[in-house]
């Protein structure tokens, strides 16, 4: 799609993220920039949609719920993110 970009991300179980933006312009704006990304991978139809399991396709990464900023290279204080997560139909803050 044109609102997602995949960026070269290197960690033990994948080497791309794939983000999932809201429409292709926002997408332009971070398209060939140097951004975080914070979130919680995710495998399971990441990039195969349910509807259509027998497309093959050769993806060494994850998807991403979180969010994305472009990189601040001054080593300012951690950036918190709060995130709502719900176990079980009960909501909570992680």
């Amino acid at each position: 799609l044109s609102h997602d970009l995949i960026f070269p991300i290197e960690y033990k179980s994948y080497n791309e993220v794939k983000t999932e933006l809201e429409n292709t312009e926002l997408a332009n704006n971070y398209k060939d920039k140097k951004v975080d990304i914070f979130g919680v991978p995710y495998f399971y139809t990441c990039i195969i949609p349910k509807s259509e399991p027998d497309i093959n396709q050769n993806f060494g990464g994850c998807c991403m719920y979180g969010g994305l900023t472009f990189n601040s290279s001054e080593n300012e204080r951690d950036k918190l993110i709060t995130v709502q997560v719900t176990i079980d139909n009960r909501q909570s803050l992680g």
